[in-house]
């Protein structure tokens, strides 16, 4: 009987202990989807938004506007998301009506730096909190929100050039 007692004990500790770990893992196939969409939005973002009236002097030129409402809407699509509002260098994103609500709401900050010669350089800047998954770091993450906040993040720059 007591060999039974101490199976429970084990599996009811080993559970508590790894749950953490299985967690952070989860955690990273987040960030690493997030950064895929990132980087696959700027790049259809980056090529959809370049004026072609300016493709004869190798200048060129990003529509600012397009570029953020390209971006906004293939990142909207890739992590099943609503874009709440855009405005001139930011865009906002929540959870889409319906889906699973694995993230909580995205924020991204885009620059477009055209004074680089032949090249214009586009900035983009996701952040986000973690949603957890267990409830045991739920229920922790209410508690405590100081120490159980992690957020994604997620950088790129992507370079436009024109090519003769």
């Amino acid at each position: 009987m007591r060999t039974y007692a101490y199976v429970i004990l084990i599996v009811l500790l080993s559970i508590i202990i790894l749950q953490p770990f299985f967690e952070m893992l989860n955690v990273f196939t987040e960030k690493a989807r997030v950064d895929s969409a990132v980087l696959n939005a700027g790049r259809l973002a980056a090529a959809r938004s370049v004026e072609d009236y300016n493709r004869a002097e190798l200048n060129p030129e990003i529509d600012a506007d397009s570029f953020i409402d390209i971006f906004s809407e293939a990142f909207a699509s890739a992590m099943d998301m609503k874009v709440v509002s855009v405005s001139s260098d930011r865009a906002y994103f929540s959870p889409a009506d319906g889906a699973d609500e694995r993230f909580n709401g995205f924020e991204a900050r885009l620059a477009i730096d055209e004074e680089y010669g032949k090249v214009s350089l586009c900035r983009i800047n996701v952040s986000g909190r973690y949603r957890y998954k267990t409830q045991i770091l739920r229920y922790a993450q209410q508690q405590l929100p100081g120490l159980t906040a992690f957020d994604l993040n997620a950088a790129q720059v992507f370079e436009v050039r024109v090519v003769n």
